[in-house]
């Protein structure tokens, strides 16, 4: 699956749930999986036994980004947690299979207010695995 199509489909799936994204939400989110290939790692949220996550109970979403400050900036809205870095190769090949396994989104270098799009755990894995590969 290219880029393009991850996207696209991310893009869907906030319209559809009646959420427009914020302006930048696709060029964010295009730099996070640039910037995750390039540096082989991401954020996240850490409270030492698993990962931040917002939204729906029944759907949550698991906010990654492709910069520590970034990550840093979130901290507000969970105060129990701190950010840890999750290198590619275990992203890719351990969390985003399991966060697909619960029903979880994940979300790409959203905002401190948690705002951006949100990615099928396995639509990122791929995209993500396109940007390693390419």
């Amino acid at each position: 699956m290219n880029n393009e199509h991850a996207l696209a489909l991310a893009q869907h799936s906030l319209e559809h749930a009646g959420m427009a994204p914020p302006e930048d939400a696709q060029v964010r989110a295009e730099r996070f999986l640039r910037e995750a290939a390039d540096s082989r790692q991401v954020w996240g949220l850490s409270d030492g036994a698993g990962w931040a996550s917002s939204g729906d109970e029944a759907s949550p979403t698991v906010p990654l980004w492709s910069q520590h400050h970034e990550a840093e900036a979130a901290l507000p809205n969970f105060p129990d947690f701190a950010v840890a870095a999750l290198d590619l190769d275990t992203l890719v090949l351990d969390v985003l299979p399991a966060l697909a396994q619960f029903g979880c989104w994940v979300g790409a270098n959203l905002t401190p207010e948690l705002g951006g799009l949100e990615f099928d755990p396995e639509e990122m894995r791929d995209a993500l695995k396109d940007n390693r590969d390419g």
